[in-house]
């Protein structure tokens, strides 16, 4: 049987590519999350109450931040991104070779990338 599906459109194709990496962050956020929470949960309540019932809020909270990051995954990053930004910039101010050294590093992993073959690329 022929195939008569249309092609996706650019803007279909970025959609499903960043709802594709969002679900990814997000049932990675997801775990992490309901780890964190039950944790919580028993070191705040108890053994007892915190492993037996605290699962239930862990699950309800990993559930809304999983689910949170699928959508705003790239917003998230970008705040990340900012944050460690600021960082540098204030450790930079501490230590006055890290720029020179980070920019050298940000260079060699440019050539490594550049001269890496097409295959290592996933082209």
């Amino acid at each position: 049987m022929p195939d008569d599906r249309p092609a996706l459109s650019t803007t279909q194709t970025v959609g499903a590519t960043y709802a594709g990496v969002g679900f990814v962050f997000g049932v990675i956020a997801g775990i992490v999350t309901f780890i964190a929470a039950w944790a919580y949960c028993v070191m705040s309540y108890g053994f007892v109450l915190g492993l037996g019932l605290g699962w239930f809020p862990a699950a309800i909270c990993a559930g809304i931040v999983g689910w949170a990051t699928v959508f705003l995954w790239g917003i998230a990053l970008l705040i990340i991104l900012a944050i460690g930004g600021f960082l540098l910039i204030s450790i930079a101010n501490l230590h006055s070779n890290l720029v020179l050294h980070l920019a050298l590093g940000a260079a060699i992993g440019w050539l490594v990338w550049w001269l890496s073959p097409a295959w290592l690329k996933g082209k």
